[in-house]
This record gives C-alpha cells, structure tokens and sequence, in this order.
C-alpha cells in the first residue's frame, strides 16, 4: 500500500461506497489497511502481548465510525491518527492501575514484551533484512520507549507507506515540528546502529569488551549512550560509524510485516456470528476470545452495527493477515546469500513465523514456522506409502523402508546421538532468476536461490543426501530418510499476500518459472529414495478462496510436457506436482502438507477438498505439530496462551489425523514436533513442553492414527532442541528403537 502506489480515488470511492451501507467496500478497505495498522501497532508497542487487541479496536472504531468521516480522501489519515490514538490509550490505561496478570502498571511490566522475539525478529525474518538494513532493525531496540510511537510512524514514512503530514497528523504536531523529533530519532538510531555494529564486530574491541563486562545483554538507551560514547571517542571502533547508508535509505520501499495468522484467527473468532457458515469460522471456532475488546463484542459493546459489519469484512481481514505464513522460524532457509537472519535456530529464517497456518489457527500459534533441517535418504531401502489398513505387530505395512513409526529430526549436532530414521530440511527461496543457472557451472555471488548453496546448480541435494547416507549410530552405519519441505510458492507473488499467493499461479509467467525449478529440484533427486513435503499453507489457502477445482491456475501453458492433461486449476497444479515427482524422482515419496484450518469444525471439508487435490495420488500427507515449545506460549511476553496437551486435546488431533489417513488411504507424517519437556525451566533454549514425552508413551495411540513418522524440531531459535532439552529426545528415542518399535497400522 505504497503512497506512491496506492490509488487514493479507489479509495475515495470506496469509502463513499462503505459509507452508504457497501459491505464488499468495507471489506476492502479493511483488508486493505489491515496490515498498515498492524504495523504501527506492533512497532509502537514494541511487540508487546496486547498488540492484537489494539489492532482490533482501531479495526472495530473504524468500523463503526467510518460514516462519521466527513472527508474521504482522508480515510488512512484517518485510521493512522484511530491506531496511534489506541495506543496511547493502552499505555494510559496500564500505567494508570495495576495490571492484573502482573500485578504493575504496563511501565513496570518489562516481560510483557519480548522485542527480540517479536517485532524487530519479525522484521528482519519476514522481510529477509540482511547488511546495514538488519542492523537498522536491531538498533531498534535499543531506542527510549518514548520513540515507540515515532519510529512507528517514521519507519512506515520511510518505506513509503505514510507521508510526512499523515504522520505529523497523526501525533497531533504541526509537520515543522515532526521534522525535527524525526531529526533526533534518526540521530539516537543511528548511535544504536553503531552499537549494534562494535558489539557484533569480530573480533570485537577488546576496550568495548571491558565497559560491556558488567552488561546484562539486553538492549537498553542507558546502555546505548555508554556504547555509543566509547565507539565515538575509540580509533579501533571508528569503522563502525563509516559507511552508514541513511536509514530512510535503507527503508525506502520496503515491505509490510505481515500480519501474523493468530491475529486474523481471533478477529474473525470475535466477528463472526456463531452461526455463519463459513469455513474460516470453523477455524478458529475453539480460539479464546482476549481481553477486553472481545468482551465488547460479545456484549455488543461497539453498537449495534460493528456486529453485522464485522461479519462481512472479516473473511478479506483473514486473507491479508494470513500474510504472516511465511517461514519464520526453525532452520536453515537456503538461500545463496552471504548473511542469514538470525531468528531461527541455525541463525536464519525463511520468514515464515512460525508455521504452519493450520497449526497457527488450530492451536494458536502467531505465525508459520519453518523447520529447521534436511533429511535424506540414501539408498536406504524404500518402499513406497502403503495404504493404512488395519494392521498390528509384525504388520507387512511399511513407509519408506521402515514397518514401525519412524523417529526424525533436524541435522544437528544431535543427529548421530540417537537411532534417527529421517532427518528434515526445509527448502525456501524465489526461484531461479534465470533459467541459465540449470545449466550453468557455477552460480554468480549473491543470488538467492535455494539451487545456490553448497556448490552450483542444486549442490544441496546430493550434499545433504549423501550426509544422511553416511549417518552413522554407535560408530555403525545408520542410514536416515531424506525429507525435503518444497515451500517455494510464498516467494513467487511480489507482494506477499495469500491472495497474492494464489493468484501467481494463474499467471504462465510465474508458474513456468515456478514448475521449471521443481523440475530441476527433482531432476537432482533423480533416483534417490528421499521424500518431499510439498507446499505447507498454500493448500488452505487455496482452500480459502473456494472451490480448489475452480480457483484457477495456468497448469497447461506452464508445464506442457509434464502436465498437458492436467486442469488449469489449484487441483491440477497439485496433480501435476505429483505427476512430475513420478516422472522425474521415481524412487521418491510425495505428500501434500494438510493445511486445514477448519478441521475441528468442518473436517469432512478437508477430506473433500484434499480429495480434489489428487492425495491419494501422493504417498502421505504432513501435518504441523506446533511451530514453538508450549511454555514460550505460555509466557505473558507471548500471550499466556495454553499449549500444552491433555489427553483430550491429543486425542482431538489424533482422532483428525486418522480421519485423512483414512479418507486418502495413506499415512501421516508428523512435522516439526516441539522438543521441550516438563524438566526445562522456561528460559532461553530451554522452554517447557509435552508432546515429546506424551507420544513415546503413547505410541500405539500414534500408530493407530496410521502415523508413519514423528519429526522434532525447534520451530525459532529460542525454542528448546535437541542439543538443550537434558537428553530427553535422544534418550526416548533410543528407549523405542530398543523396544523394537511400534508397528504401522
């Protein structure tokens, strides 16, 4: 929504439209201004838990007020000025009585906000922020809090999406006096900049080294001045003030966070009435409503129209915040580029908080995650996904070589520790820029394609397959199952929207370039007997737009060769996908990743439209676990929400996982699994969960829900992992592979 670009008579006219009683307008505009609004709230309060209430209140006052505006051509002035006015409400209210879930005024509560796991992480991961443009992020953190509301503004001026009087209209100062408090901001970011530059230096300044000695690690302006002097006054830290590109540079043009899908999930929870029966209502039918603003809804606190309103803008809200399902989260994104964000594991992100979106919906999570690691398979023996009939010990049934539940992770130190049969790598990049690098030997410097890494021409494929190939277990070979997560789809549409998403694959030009690098993907698989997730996300979201046999896209013009009999349709691309995987990787599994947002509600949906997307053509479907340990969640800093499991909700997502397995005739593959457990003490690396514990003693449960495989893995560098987790994985995995396992059923 660059000001540059954004066509303010459209949105002129469709406020006229809205004011006169336009639902479809007003849906528009809403989803339109969804994300802008999410921005400046996140920036302002610094990520801080009451984010998604804020949002929905500057939505809901705009909703209801929309026909107070006396000027149209005003309407994202407008909403800036309702965004920055709930802000500082919030801030008023809970500084002025105590906060009940931590008993201190909002200034007082600094676990509340977690920055480094929010918004600045969010910015740099989703937006792929590397060099001086990352540094920018993080210097960030280290401004006063009273900044929070200017930067907010200012980084959206920057970028192109407000100008100078939207902003200096919003914090209520003549445009004169904007100028100069955007001056001093720029000044103290740019000392942060300078900070964030001597800390990271390596070596770094051995006199910084000393006048950090007493730093507890968190960012902070008192420390900011402290470091900032030191670097200005050292000769060896002067290199951290050269070359200083200006920030609004850096920012110029730069892209939207995305909203996370937790924050769409719980306005449509809030909007909706009980009875609507749309699919994205049975979503989120189990999500609790937060807070205050949904106690209004509930009581028809906003009048009587918010609730008819709502009910009809809310499916376009959903739409643009399900934006936030780009990879955030737990491995390595392969991309050719010399620096990787850090915001995952293996210090990079893919985007793309965390996960899937079914797993952000279902179970409240904020966002899709990304796993973390590759797994191959390597002449290991394979046979292909069989049918999950009824079986029992000693059952002929087998899945990639295997007659029991197979147990994986990521490619980690950890790997060899444990009997692992598979390991995971998760493949993100936009395709290939030129159709020239297929044949080329040798990729040029920075370009960010996943077919770049580790050698030209798609060296990560027989790189990590031969790794997984050599895996060994108590000095004795142990060959392990590669599985690749093909998720290159968010990458194709320029802006990145699920809508955008799904309309790039009705455009010849996209998906021929998008069917040329899964065939290059595949035609370095060749022969190897790995397995490939295909797509997490892009199924529900296609799945969100209507019929997946009748959302359109240009399968014929774009593979002729391959898929010429397909139909020009969501449901053909992914029959072509399978098609292709045949020809071209015969030894290899494919699966569709199960992206259902609605299958506590509408499970026979899922079992339809999967259906329609050819999963009994494929060998297995996948399916998210949860993208972050349940104690981060259970942090007021990340929402206090409760994901940890009883046996109800365990058996819940067993009881839908057999329901597909069934309906396709094929088993089930379990992905990115947390790996915390009830030992952990809930810090950094080391956060509290139940499901590793909960599915080793309750195996036959998971073998009965005709799941093949368990996958673990931190979905965000802060998760805890195999390395941190006290040896509980390792060793519950070596106790079951002892114990002969559990036979596929």
């Amino acid at each position: 929504m660059r000001v540059a670009e954004r066509d303010g008579r459209a949105d002129q006219d469709l406020v006229v439209a809205a004011q006169g009683g336009d639902r479809q307008a007003l849906d528009e505009l809403m989803a339109a201004y969804l994300p802008l609004v999410y921005n400046i709230v996140g920036r302002a309060l610094d990520g801080h838990v009451d984010v998604d209430d804020v949002v929905q209140e500057t939505l809901m006052r705009a909703v209801d007020r929309i026909g107070d505006l006396r000027d149209p051509t005003a309407f994202r002035a407008w909403v800036v000025a309702i965004a920055v006015r709930q802000v500082r409400d919030r801030w008023r209210r809970h500084q002025m009585q105590p906060s009940a879930a931590h008993g201190w005024g909002f200034e007082l509560a600094p676990d509340a906000a977690d920055p480094g796991a929010d918004f600045v992480d969010l910015t740099i991961l989703q937006l792929e922020l590397s060099g001086q443009r990352r540094e920018t992020a993080l210097a960030t953190r280290w401004l006063e809090e009273g900044d929070r509301e200017l930067l907010a503004l200012w980084w959206l001026e920057a970028a192109g999406e407000l100008d100078r009087a939207e902003l200096a209209g919003a914090l209520g100062i003549e445009p004169g006096h904007a100028a100069v408090r955007v001056q001093r901001l720029k000044a103290r970011l740019d000392a942060a900049r300078t900070v964030v530059r001597a800390l990271d230096a390596a070596p770094r300044c051995a006199e910084l080294s000393l006048v950090a000695a007493r730093w507890d690690g968190r960012a902070a302006p008192s420390w900011r001045k402290q470091f900032a002097r030191h670097v200005r006054e050292c000769v060896a830290c002067a290199a951290s003030w050269q070359d200083l590109v200006p920030a609004e540079r850096l920012l110029a043009g730069s892209a939207l966070v995305p909203v996370p899908a937790l924050l769409a999930a719980t306005w449509l929870r809030l909007a909706l009435p009980p009875t609507a029966p749309s699919a994205q209502a049975a979503a989120v039918k189990g999500a609790a409503a937060k807070g205050k603003a949904a106690k209004r809804l509930r009581h028809g606190g906003h009048g009587g129209r918010s609730g008819g309103l709502a009910a009809n803008v809310s499916a376009k809200l959903v739409a643009a915040a399900v934006a936030a399902a780009v990879a955030v989260g737990a491995g390595v994104v392969y991309a050719a580029t010399s620096h990787q964000p850090q915001g995952s594991p293996s210090a990079s992100a893919g985007a793309p908080g965390a996960a899937s979106v079914a797993a952000a919906v279902a179970s409240g999570s904020a966002s899709a995650s990304v796993s973390a690691s590759a797994s191959a398979s390597a002449k290991a023996a394979a046979s292909s996904a069989s049918s999950p009939a009824a079986g029992g010990a000693g059952s002929t049934i087998r899945f990639m070589g295997k007659s029991t539940v197979s147990i994986g992770g990521m490619n980690d130190a950890s790997a060899a520790a444990a009997p692992f049969d598979m390991q995971y790598q998760y493949l993100v990049s936009p395709p290939a820029p030129s159709s020239d690098l297929y044949t080329a030997s040798s990729c040029p410097n920075g370009v960010n394609w996943w077919g770049c890494v580790d050698g030209s021409r798609g060296g990560i494929i027989p790189t990590m397959e031969a790794r997984a190939a050599q895996a060994t277990y108590q000095g004795h070979p142990h060959p392990q199952t590669m599985m690749w997560t093909w998720y290159e789809l968010p990458h194709l549409a320029t802006a990145s929207t699920w809508q955008n998403e799904v309309k790039a694959v009705n455009q010849v030009d996209l998906l021929t370039r998008y069917l040329n690098d899964y065939r290059f993907f595949l035609q370095k698989i060749g022969t190897s007997h790995d397995t490939i997730d295909l797509e997490p996300d892009f199924w529900g979201f296609a799945r969100a737009m209507g019929n997946v046999n009748k959302v359109p896209a240009q399968v014929t013009a774009a593979a002729p060769r391959d898929c010429a009999n397909q139909a020009n349709s969501v449901a053909g691309l992914a029959h072509c996908l399978i098609a292709m995987t045949r020809k071209y990787a015969p030894h290899a599994a494919v699966g569709l990743h199960l992206t259902c947002w609605d299958w506590q509600g509408n499970t026979q949906a899922c079992v339809k439209d999967y259906a329609n997307l050819g999963a009994h053509n494929a060998d297995f479907l996948v399916a998210d676990v949860s993208d972050r340990d349940a104690g981060w969640y259970a942090q007021p800093a990340h929402g206090s929400r409760d994901m940890f499991w009883t046996d109800q909700k365990a058996a819940a997502e067993l009881g839908f996982w057999k329901t597909m397995a069934q309906s396709v005739g094929k088993p089930v593959v379990l992905w990115q699994i947390p790996v915390g457990n009830m030992a952990q003490n809930n810090t950094l690396n080391h956060y509290q969960d139940d499901k590793v514990d909960w599915l080793f003693a309750h195996m036959d449960q998971v073998a009965n829900a005709h799941i093949a495989g368990l996958l673990f893995g931190a979905g965000q560098q802060e998760q805890t992992t195999a390395e941190s987790d006290g040896g509980n994985l390792i060793s519950k995995t070596i106790a079951y592979r002892n114990s002969g396992g559990v036979a596929l059923k």
